[in-house]
């Protein structure tokens, strides 16, 4: 009796060491509608640690990942460091094959910030029309740049700003995360923190009535987030507090999996 209570100790224990590794939440993935406007649509989903709201839609080719973000930490960090965005076949959180845009060199991007508490909707278009038109491809050691206008490969990728929201949405081949195995298909999104010391004194930056105020949030969710884009929240007119901007050195992350047979 004692071998076979040890051979069942050993199954349950490889059972949930496997529950524990496929633990990253799934999201169910919706058709894309003509009428959907990915840059000035409420997201999905709701991250607070990334404080990103996003949606993920397809169509019978293409997979399309929204971003939005009212928060100002959030959003200087892609203006300074672009978006990327992991793809892994077999479900799990590797970091072998991705897409990037836009392609920026941290140091060579000046904030400034007297003209962010001035005019934030003003001061972030006219850092997105300063991004580049290269999308980097990554897969393994291979790296290929394509034009996110002009290629043939049916990739793009399209920024916006709306009332102080930065929308990000990029686009790519379904089958570049069809599954190679039983597991579903996982994405990540990432963005960069700030490692400027400069960029990240918050006692520089001041708000002032309609100034550079966090924003909304979203309700409920999953991938480590709440459900729903939420609505645009106030601007405080006092000092801009300390804890509010000491978020921007860190990186940014979120992993789910993803249902394409929905």
């Amino acid at each position: 009796m004692r071998p076979n209570r040890t051979i069942f100790m050993q199954l349950i224990a490889t059972l949930i060491l496997y529950s524990c590794g496929s633990s990253l939440p799934v999201y169910e993935i919706k058709e894309k509608t003509v009428e959907y406007n990915a840059l000035q649509a409420v997201s999905d989903y709701y991250n607070e640690d990334a404080k990103l709201g996003y949606t993920v839609l397809k169509d019978d080719n293409f997979l399309y990942v929204n971003i939005n973000s009212f928060e100002t930490v959030s959003q200087l960090k892609l203006l300074k460091n672009g978006v990327t965005i992991f793809l892994d076949t077999t479900g799990k959180e590797n970091e072998i094959t991705y897409l990037q845009y836009p392609l920026i060199s941290d140091d060579k991007v000046k904030m400034d910030m007297k003209a962010l508490i001035e005019n934030k909707t003003t001061f972030l278009k006219q850092k997105i029309t300063g991004f580049g038109d290269e999308i980097l491809m990554v897969n393994g050691e291979d790296q290929e740049y394509v034009n996110r206008q002009l290629n043939d490969k049916g990739i793009s990728a399209q920024v916006n700003v709306v009332e102080e929201v930065l929308y990000y949405q990029i686009k790519f081949p379904i089958h570049l995360v069809e599954a190679n195995s039983k597991s579903l298909p996982s994405m990540g999104i990432a963005i960069k923190g700030i490692k400027s010391a400069r960029a990240t004194q918050p006692d520089r930056i001041k708000s002032s009535a309609g100034g550079i105020g966090s924003g909304g949030r979203g309700s409920g969710g999953r991938g480590g987030g709440r459900k729903g884009g939420g609505s645009k929240g106030s601007t405080s007119s006092q000092s801009q507090p300390r804890t509010q901007m000491s978020g921007l050195s860190k990186d940014m992350k979120i992993w789910f999996k993803l249902d394409l047979q929905q």
